[in-house]
Formats: structure tokens, C-alpha cells, sequence
């Protein structure tokens, strides 16, 4: 991780007792949150730490979840209006799914329980911010594009500019990875129906990739029906340089009515012996340099090619169903991931396949967060209609717009891009977020699509 300069934060919660214990451990030499992060002021109410923050512009808000006169996750919708650069966390006495999911609608980044411990405040706050930091300068330096106002892509004193008059939000770029120890959960499905849906809105037009790294049993090419005259083992035989835009397309399939750009397993099992570490750190670079979002499906086996991807993934979606063995191997999975030294930050549980009246529910869902120490962040419902469409190879979010399917999945996606508003349509505004496809147009003077 480079260096980063000590972050301002600002504290909008009226548990004075708490705030004075983090404005402690910033001013104490002795305490690693000291190095890293600065209290630039503190209000017990929402209107006062709106009008603070306007004014002082932190790189950071910890907003509690209920002040005195507004809920913390008004102040942060206000707030990320005003101030679209600055860093959001809501601090909760008690964190659901549907807390996450509402806080994510509304961009804030983390949900952290209460009662807070400065160290992995600093901590948590250090990791997003430097993420948002790399992620944006590296993206909008390319791009040549800066968003309103100070943001933390920007270091201390650095300019950002509007362009064509409207402000301009670049989305952060993000690698999401879909795993699961278990076949048979709907990982796949998911896994390309996520990509399809980030691809889909004409705004923000994100260029989205998807990787099959189910090496040997993937069927991500057979379920959307493109052809397997290029794979990943090409990747892996012949060095495609990064850069060169045409070279990568050259060795991709593209899925033409959902816009998705596709890089299939082998066809062969034989070749995925020759898919290694390299070739997906190559397939990353590649990816980050001329896609918004790279999707990883991964097989239930854990190659050197599937621990690279998790290691450069930005978020991890572990899938589980409602079932004990299920969840059993999701634990050991786990288990894995922490003695690797996987950020647990990135890694979030996600329900798939929940019936309507399941066996186990809220109670076993809690268990399993506190013994994997992940989040569970959304049930994706047993919908009718998925399996037909799939095997019909067409996409269940295509076939079905509406309805329980196709609505939690893109609650869940809000959390990754911001591309969805909270009745999980896709957002229409040119003014609001953009992703490649769009800021390169308009760079050129023209607002189509590929």
C-alpha cells in the first residue's frame, strides 16, 4: 500500500462519549489511528454536520444511524449529493441485511458495528480510502477527466474540474469475483446475469467483462450462447499486450445482445492446465485498463488462477443456498480465504436460491456471519423462470424485468456500482455517472453505444 496522507474525518453522531474516545485516539501519538486519520470536527445533529461538512469538506463522514433530528442515512444521501468526492460510513448499534442494503442504495461504503473500536475504524477507513484513491486517480488520469469538488482521488491540493457543463462522477472501477464451495447453487446464473445488468443501462454504458474460471466445467459460453473459438487458454499460449485495445477484443467473445464482453473457459478440459497465475493476472490487466467491471466466475476448486483472482478482486461474493452442508463448507471456505490473507472487508455472504418458506432463516444466516465474520448482504430468491430461461440461453433479467429475481439482485449490484436506484432501475441521467463507454464518447463529441 503507498503512503497515504493523513485523512480528515468528520464525526456526525450524538453518542458523545464515543466521539470523544475517537478524537482521543486521533490526538495520541501512541495510537495507529493517529497516523492515519485527522478529526477535523464533530456534531450531534444532522442538519449542523451537513452544513460542517459543506464547509470543511473531510475526506471522510462517520455518521451514526439515528441522530436527534435525522436518520444518519438522510445526512448521508444529502451529503453524497453535495459533496459526491467525499467518503461515507454509518456506524450502527446493530447492522441487518437490510440496513446494508438501504446504506449501499444510498453510497455509503461500510457499515460499521457499535460499539466502535478506533483501530478498526482507522483501519476500515484507511483500506476504502486508499482503494478510492488508487482506483479513481488511476482511472480518471487515463480518462483525463476530474469529478466536482475535492474528492479523495485527489491528493492535497489537486484540481478537479466540470466537463460539457455537467458534473461528471466516474464510477470506481471494480473487480467482483463470484465463488462458492458448492456446485449447484446458482453461481453461474448469477454470476452472468450480474454482469448482463451492470452492462445493460444505456447510462452510465459500463463496459463490462466477464471471466468463466470454472476451468475445467464452465458453461458460461454454452448458457449465453456465443461462440468457443476463443477462450482463456488462449490467453495463457500467447502474450496479448494490455494496451492494445484491439488485441484483447480480438481474443474475447461478445455477447451482442446484452453488450457483455465475454472470455469463455476452454472447451477442452485438458487446456486448463495451461490457464496459471499469470494468465489471469494478465487478463486483469488487461481488464482494468479498458472495461468498468470485471465478473470472475469461479469453480468450486481453488487453482492458483482462482487465488489470484480473489487476491486482486475489489469484492468477493461468497454464495451459499439455505441448507447445513451448504453452509458447513462455506465456513471451511472461510476459513481459507483469512489463512491466505484475503481482506475480510471485500468478502460478503450472499444468499442464493432462497425458497419462500425456507427451513432456515434469520437465526442460521446470523451464525453463519459471525462464525465466517462476513456479512450476509441479500437473499436471491428461487424464482420460476430462471432455469427455463437459462435453458433456453436466454437471460432471466431479460426475460423478466420485474418481479423478486432480478430486484435483489440488483440491490445487491447498487452496493458495487451505483448504477441502479433504489427501486433498481437503471439510472438514466447523463449527468450523473458515466462510465467508459460514455466519457470516451464525449470526449469525441458523440453519445452512442458500441
Amino acid at each position: 500500500m503507498r503512503h497515504l496522507s493523513l485523512l480528515t474525518l468528520f464525526v456526525g453522531d450524538d453518542n458523545q462519549l464515543e466521539v470523544e474516545q475517537l478524537i482521543r485516539s486521533c490526538s495520541n501519538p501512541a495510537s495507529s489511528l493517529a497516523s492515519t486519520v485527522r478529526v477535523v470536527g464533530a456534531s450531534a445533529t444532522g442538519e449542523d454536520t451537513i452544513r460542517q461538512v459543506e464547509d470543511l469538506r473531510p475526506d471522510v463522514v462517520l455518521l451514526g444511524q439515528s441522530l436527534p433530528d435525522m436518520l444518519g442515512l438522510d445526512v448521508a444521501q444529502r451529503l453524497l449529493r453535495a459533496c459526491p468526492g467525499t467518503v461515507v460510513f454509518l456506524a450502527a448499534e446493530s447492522t441487518s441485511i437490510d440496513l446494508y442494503q438501504r446504506a449501499m442504495n444510498v453510497g455509503v461504503r461500510e457499515v460499521l458495528q457499535k460499539p466502535l473500536d478506533p483501530v478498526r475504524v482507522g483501519a476500515v477507513i484507511a483500506r476504502v480510502v486508499e482503494e478510492e484513491r488508487r482506483r479513481r486517480a488511476e482511472w480518471l488520469d487515463r480518462e483525463g477527466v476530474r469529478a466536482p469538488g475535492r474528492s479523495v482521488a485527489a491528493e492535497p491540493g489537486e484540481q478537479q474540474s466540470v466537463r460539457a457543463g455537467h458534473p461528471v462522477v466516474a464510477l470506481r472501477q471494480e473487480v467482483v469475483v463470484f465463488c462458492s464451495p458448492k456446485g449447484g447453487v446458482g453461481k453461474t446464473t448469477l454470476a452472468v446475469s450480474s454482469a448482463a445488468a451492470l452492462a445493460q443501462p444505456r447510462f452510465p454504458n459500463l463496459r463490462v467483462l466477464l471471466v468463466d474460471l470454472d476451468l475445467q466445467f464452465g458453461d458460461v459460453a454454452s448458457v449465453l450462447g456465443v461462440p468457443g473459438n476463443v477462450s482463456i487458454a488462449d490467453w495463457a499460449a500467447a502474450r496479448v499486450p494490455p494496451d492494445d485495445l484491439q488485441a484483447v477484443e480480438a481474443r474475447l467473445a461478445y455477447h451482442k445482445p446484452s453488450g457483455l464482453w465475454v472470455l469463455p473457459a476452454p472447451e477442452n478440459p485438458v487446456d486448463a492446465s495451461q490457464v496459471d497465475a499469470a494468465t489471469v493476472k494478465t487478463v486483469v490487466e488487461a481488464g482494468r485498463r479498458h472495461f468498468d467491471a470485471i465478473v470472475f466466475d469461479l469453480g468450486t476448486d481453488l487453482s492458483d488462477a482462482a487465488v489470484v483472482a480473489l487476491d486482486m478482486a475489489t469484492r468477493i461474493f461468497i454464495l451459499t443456498t439455505l441448507d447445513l452442508v451448504t453452509m458447513r463448507e462455506v465456513v471451511k471456505l472461510g476459513d481459507i480465504l483469512r489463512q491466505m490473507g484475503v481482506d475480510p472487508g471485500k468478502v460478503k455472504l450472499l444468499v442464493s436460491r432462497a425458497p419462500r418458506r425456507p427451513d432456515l432463516g434469520a437465526d442460521e444466516l446470523k451464525t453463519l456471519a459471525t462464525r465466517t465474520g462476513y456479512p450476509v448482504v441479500g437473499r436471491i430468491p428461487e424464482a420460476d423462470g430462471v432455469l427455463r430461461a437459462v435453458n433456453r440461453q436466454e437471460l432471466p433479467l431479460f426475460v423478466r424485468t420485474e418481479g423478486p429475481f432480478p430486484q435483489s439482485l440488483k440491490r445487491v449490484l447498487q452496493s458495487v456500482l451505483p448504477v441502479f436506484g433504489a427501486d433498481g432501475r437503471a439510472r438514466r441521467s447523463p449527468g450523473e455517472l458515466l462510465g467508459r463507454g460514455l466519457l470516451k464518447l464525449r470526449k469525441e463529441g458523440g453519445l452512442g453505444r458500441r
